[in-house]
């Protein structure tokens, strides 16, 4: 159980990776740079 827990953690943890990333580069397509600061 322990093996799937973490491998639950990953996937999630790269999942968000994946939002923050595609989220920042529709911020920036949108000149919005205080958000993407804010998120830093």
């Amino acid at each position: 159980m322990a093996k799937v827990t973490v491998r639950l953690k990953v996937g999630a943890v790269n999942t968000l990776r994946l939002q923050m990333r595609t989220g920042m580069l529709s911020d920036l397509g949108k000149s919005s740079s205080r958000e993407v600061v804010a998120m830093m």
